[in-house]
């Protein structure tokens, strides 16, 4: 089965187009007969929902359920209640996708995005806008912004990837639940959190080329220069946190040095009745450089658990 999910957030004007358009494609594409779409309104204040459950009306062989959030909780919890709700039905061979509401994404671009997974070579596929002849058709500004913080996330995860921030992806069943258990990201972040998270779990990720129209209404739910930061804070979280480990580890080498300096001044303190004033001062040093690294360490740590308790009312 293949599972759509879109996050949608005041798409009043083009939720019902984006559904129609999965609708097509589902009924055309050998590799997309058994399909089911969800889209998650979150929190919209218009008629988002209203239009996309209009689409029900009549016969349909691919249903459509409208799921809401009570209030806008951010582009990263309407994603992750879509990963929660494909996790309760999914098995193993299943496909998870997702695609933005705002018509920027061609649902004719999903059988090609979905097949590594159902040939099993892959766990995540990326749409990637850079891989198409259309990427010339990418607004300057927006272009400049994702070749940025693509090359921030390659640099930071060791990846060559050539598009961090496309919202077309797939997902097999282990990815999803992975996902489930590790995301925390509420806002535009969790784009990149994904990647973070594939990382760490040795998922394997590939990209396929996929298409955009940029004429449409924008259905980001934040500006462009705060998405772009919340996207970056992400980012840096994963990488104090990923740190926080080495940190941890740096202090205990110093920790190591500051005992082997401590055993070698009463080595010879005993054996001279001096005090060497050189290994004492390396002692002291390496001993403040150890516990400065083992607590900041600790309070990174500890700060980033302590937020996801709070998201999770714990």
């Amino acid at each position: 089965m293949i599972f759509v999910g879109i996050p949608a957030y005041q798409a009043e004007k083009t939720i019902k187009s984006v559904i129609l358009d999965v609708l097509s494609t589902a009924h055309t594409a050998k590799n997309m007969t058994d399909t089911y779409i969800t889209v998650v309104d979150d929190g919209s204040t218009d008629r988002t929902s209203t239009e996309a459950e209009s689409v029900n009306v009549g016969k349909l062989r691919v249903p459509v359920i409208t799921v809401r959030h009570k209030t806008n909780l951010g582009y990263g919890a309407a994603i992750r209640t879509l990963f929660e709700l494909a996790k309760r039905d999914m098995v193993n061979g299943d496909v998870f996708v997702t695609m933005d509401s705002d018509g920027q994404h061609h649902a004719k671009d999903i059988p090609l995005l979905i097949a590594p997974i159902q040939c099993g070579s892959a766990d995540i596929v990326l749409g990637s806008r850079f891989l198409d002849e259309t990427k010339d058709t990418i607004p300057k500004v927006r272009r400049i912004g994702i070749e940025n913080i693509t090359k921030l996330t390659n640099r930071s995860l060791g990846t060559s990837y050539t598009d961090a921030q496309c919202g077309l992806r797939a997902y097999n069943r282990k990815a999803v639940k992975l996902l489930c258990q590790e995301s925390t990201v509420d806002g535009m972040g969790l784009s990149t959190e994904v990647l973070s998270i594939a990382s760490q779990g040795n998922l394997v990720v590939v990209e396929s080329p996929v298409c955009c129209s940029y004429g449409g209404a924008d259905s980001s739910t934040q500006g462009k220069i705060t998405h772009g930061a919340d996207v970056i804070g992400s980012l840096f979280q994963f990488i104090l946190e990923r740190g926080s480990k080495w940190v941890f580890l740096s202090g205990l080498l110093f920790g190591l040095f500051s005992l082997i300096f401590g055993i070698r001044l009463v080595m010879l303190f005993n054996d001279t009745g001096v005090f060497v004033l050189s290994y004492g001062l390396l002692m002291l040093y390496t001993t403040l450089v150890s516990l400065i690294l083992i607590l900041a360490s600790i309070n990174v740590y500890t700060i980033i658990r302590l937020k996801e308790l709070l998201r999770l009312g714990k």
